[in-house]
């Protein structure tokens, strides 16, 4: 586990919320404090859609962050900053391929990114959640490499604390 200060608030909240870089991770919760607190639960809900043929059914148990970006934009914008922010997002074990060429993905259930923005400070903190003990798995360090090489990928500075 690993966690990164991201120096430029505004450049990397601008990539997260209007790029696609976090777009193939699910949420799995996300936390918005304004004037009133809005919780969401990532869960998708499938019977929402029982009714609409045009809907093609996700066995996914997250909704994507692609599908929910808009809605939390539009909790956050605004004049003033959020009090705090925070989003769980989680990536399938297997879309590392190092991780499946190595046989260890199976190790894991979610790869976790957990995004907390407090009294003006961003922190990015990487976790696994793992289906068993495993006390000499890489996969915790090629996790940590993956977020580190997806923020300097795209140019964002930050300090590991």
């Amino acid at each position: 586990m690993k966690t990164f200060k991201l120096t430029d608030v505004r450049k990397f909240m601008n990539l997260f919320l209007n790029g696609t870089v976090f777009d193939d991770f699910q949420m799995v919760e996300a936390v918005i404090k304004k004037y009133t607190t809005v919780s969401i639960d990532g869960h998708a809900n499938e019977e929402f859609y029982k009714n609409d043929e045009t809907h093609t059914p996700s066995s996914e148990e997250y909704a994507s962050w692609r599908e929910l970006r808009p809605l939390c934009m539009d909790l956050i914008k605004g004049r003033n900053t959020p009090l705090y922010m925070k989003f769980i997002l989680q990536k399938d074990p297997s879309s590392l391929s190092e991780a499946s060429q190595a046989g260890y993905a199976a190790q894991a259930k979610a790869l976790i990114l957990n995004l907390t923005f407090s009294e003006q400070s961003l922190k990015l903190t990487t976790a696994i959640n793992f289906t068993g003990f495993y006390p000499d798995s890489p996969l915790p360090e090629k996790w940590d490499e993956f977020a580190e090489g997806l923020l300097k990928r795209n140019d964002l500075k930050f300090d590991v604390i």
